[in-house]
């Protein structure tokens, strides 16, 4: 029996192999290649943020996205919603989100093409893969980075990783699979802004460098080639904070560690890209302008459901007025 088994387990191991090896010369599941989450569900809980539901289930749909299914039918406008998790927003229902609210009513076909932790290299890589779609217009909703966002360490166990990850059985068959039957703790934190504004600390120094400036247009530069070479319209959002000095809820924001130079942060950063856009005549929307209070977000970055709905309000005219009539 125990031979049996043996020689049971070597055949199944061996047939693994040959599957796992003929998927890289011929793959039937194909269509996950570039985006593994192809109508998959994933499941996330929730323990920190009271808001939101304790169950969230977020659907990608048949190319890997949140939103209406694709099919080459469609006709008219094509939208493409681009960023990281604050465009994603995968933890507030779907038609809650900014971008659901912003679209609200809008007889044009989008999909939300976040993905959560994306850096603006990340993003120019996939609006490359956008092309066999030829959306109209890619929306960007642009986070503040500095170098230190693009500084990775590379270790065996990540060249490992990075590896298996380009694998198709990995793209194909198993992430797509461990996907859909796992739940997930979501990883962001409800701040206690009170809590924080009590414990100021030292501001961080922020230096305006010319170097740092350059840093930034050599990155918008590749993202703004990219959107064009796939010929679809680019629309850059500018991404808004909840720091600065000001007062909301009783709590003086000013006194929250780094609030300052946060706040400082994102405006040097807002004024590269709007003046970028204004000297290359790219569609700019100043979302860093959104009147800031803390009740728009539950972390640092993120929206809660009110926030969502502000920040929507708050762009949705310059969108529209970016959009062509007989579209709308």
């Amino acid at each position: 029996m125990k031979k049996f088994l043996f020689k049971l387990s070597i055949l199944f191991f061996l047939s693994l192999l040959l599957f796992i090896i003929a998927l890289e010369f011929y793959n039937p599941f194909s269509s996950r290649l570039d985006n593994p989450l192809i109508n998959t569900t994933i499941k996330y809980t929730n323990k920190f943020i009271p808001e939101l539901p304790k169950q969230i289930n977020v659907r990608y749909n048949n190319i890997g996205f949140l939103g209406d299914d694709f099919y080459d039918s469609i006709k008219g406008t094509k939208i493409f919603f681009v960023g990281s998790s604050t465009t994603q927003s995968i933890y507030i229902e779907y038609e809650k989100s900014w971008v659901g609210q912003l679209m609200e009513g809008q007889n044009i076909w989008y999909n939300n093409a976040g993905i959560d932790g994306a850096n603006i290299d990340k993003l120019t890589e996939l609006i490359y893969r956008l092309k066999t779609i030829k959306p109209n217009y890619i929306v960007v909703l642009v986070d503040p980075f500095d170098s230190s966002n693009f500084n990775y360490e590379v270790t065996n166990s990540s060249l490992l990783k990075n590896f298996l990850e380009k694998t198709n059985f990995f793209k194909s068959v198993l992430y797509p699979t461990y996907a859909s039957f796992t739940d997930k703790e979501i990883g962001h934190r409800k701040v206690d802004w009170d809590k924080l504004s009590k414990n100021k600390r030292p501001e961080e120094s922020y230096e305006i460098s010319e170097h740092y400036k350059e840093f930034v247009l050599q990155k918008i530069k590749l993202l703004i080639f990219s959107i064009n070479k796939i010929s679809a319209t680019p629309i850059i959002i500018s991404s808004p904070t909840p720091f600065g000095k000001y007062t909301d809820n009783n709590i003086d924001i000013s006194k929250v560690e780094n609030s300052y130079s946060k706040d400082l942060f994102y405006n040097h950063f807002n004024q590269i890209l709007k003046e970028f856009c204004k000297k290359n005549s790219i569609n700019y929307i100043n979302g860093y302008d959104l009147p800031k209070s803390i009740n728009y977000f539950y972390d640092y970055t993120h929206f809660n459901i009110y926030g969502s709905k502000k920040f929507a309000d708050y762009i949705r005219n310059d969108f529209n007025s970016m959009l062509p009539f007989n579209n709308r």
